[in-house]
């Protein structure tokens, strides 16, 4: 849960978003499809 906290404070956009030319907060690190979901 740390390291979570401190990704998101180093990089608060979706990188995929901005690729794409949206900003948005970013959500989930690691996984464009979180794992939650229940894909892996």
């Amino acid at each position: 849960m740390r390291i979570r906290k401190l990704v998101l404070l180093e990089e608060p956009l979706c990188r995929q978003c901005l690729a794409e030319g949206r900003i948005n907060p970013a959500r989930e690190i690691d996984h464009i499809i979180t794992r939650s979901w229940g894909y892996r």
